[in-house]
Parts: structure tokens; sequence; C-alpha cells
């Protein structure tokens, strides 16, 4: 992939590379000041420029699912000792910060929630070496444009996200008023990981009329 590929393609808007780097860039120092970070954003730009940055600097990145609420994500900056809240403010990063005693800058990682299909949700510390090394690369993969059907907040999530990062790919981000069919063909997708349940509804609302991608 060239610096002017589309890295991102939300809904209809394509986010170039060079674009997407030039955004970490500018972020960069917000994420050196700070070393605990709590994120809550729906904005898939800037959810991956958040972890690309942190990824950089090492940070302590708790990914909080969108659903959180102020209340529960103050009490989260306190028990985790975060320093900078960050969530997304009509297309840009909108910030808070808390003085919490800061936690010493030893090597950072990855923190997601989980589903809490059977309770309270637990957080999970993924380091971001593992992070890495468990996203699937292949020569194959190399270039693909992955569909997000998941969550960008869950672990299958970040996965797709760093799977196609790493392999030079593209990731498409439907949006929930656009057909999904006509999306995959357009962008040309080749890489879909998804739940059976996705699939299902995948499948059955497929028109006819539209050929499948080769």
């Amino acid at each position: 992939m060239n610096d002017s590929s589309p890295l991102f393609i939300i809904g209809t808007t394509v986010v170039t590379k060079d674009a997407f780097e030039a955004l970490v860039k500018q972020y960069s120092a917000l994420f050196s000041e700070h070393s605990h970070i709590l994120l809550r954003c729906q904005d898939p730009l800037l959810f991956n420029v958040a972890l690309i940055a942190s990824l950089q600097h090492k940070n302590h990145l708790f990914v909080c699912p969108s659903y959180y609420s102020d209340e529960e994500v103050e009490a989260l900056c306190k028990k985790f000792h975060n320093t900078l809240f960050l969530f997304d403010h009509e297309g840009h990063f909108g910030t808070k910060i808390f003085s919490h005693n800061p936690c010493t800058k030893d090597v950072g990682a990855l923190y997601i929630f989980t589903s809490a299909t059977t309770g309270p949700a637990k957080i999970t510390q993924h380091s971001w070496e593992l992070i890495q090394h468990s996203a699937k690369q292949a020569k194959k993969l190399e270039g693909a444009t992955w569909l997000m059907s998941y969550a960008i907040y869950t672990y299958a999530g970040l996965q797709v996200f760093f799977s196609a990062y790493f392999n030079k790919g593209s990731i498409y981000y439907p949006l929930a008023d656009q057909k999904l069919a006509d999306g995959i063909v357009r962008y040309k997708v080749s890489v879909i990981s998804a739940t059976p349940i996705y699939w299902k509804m995948l499948v059955s609302s497929w028109s006819k009329t539209i050929a499948p991608p080769v």
C-alpha cells in the first residue's frame, strides 16, 4: 500500500494512509503526556488514531464501550489512575484531564472490556507486543480489504483492525443506512471475519441482482 491508497472506507468516506498518519502525528504530543488513558469513542477514524498513537508511545490504553456513562467513566479513571479521558466530539477528540496520582511509566498495554454476557464486565489486559503478534499476517492477506463486522472496541474488532493494518490492507466500515452487499462489492471486500449470526444476516439479505465478490 502506498500513502495515497485507501486505508479506511467509512461509509462512503475514504481515508488514505498518509491522511491517517498525519492525524496520528497531530495527536502524538497529547499521547506522550499521559501514560494511562481511557478511550470512549464511536468514530472509527479517531478510535484507530488512538490505537496507533498509544502503540507508538506504549501507553496504558483502556478501550471503553461506547455505552458507558460519564459517571462510569469517571469511576474507571479513578480506579485505574487514568489521567486522560478521550472521547469523540464533532470529528475531533474531546478531552478531560483528571488529577489522579500518575502511575509509573512502565511498559504499556491495551485493556479491553468483556461483553458481560454472564455478569459484570471485566477488563482483560493485552500487551502491545502480543496484540501485534496475534494479528493474522500472511502473504495472501497483503493489500486485502476487510469488512468490519464487529464493534470496534471488542477484541474481535481490534483483531480485524490490526490484521488489516499490519498487512497493509484496507477496512470497510459500513454505516447503518447503507446496503451492505453494495458496499462489499463496490469496495472489493475480500476478507470477512464474522459471527455465524452476522453471516446468516448477510446471506439472507444479499440481493439476487448483485453478483457476489470473486
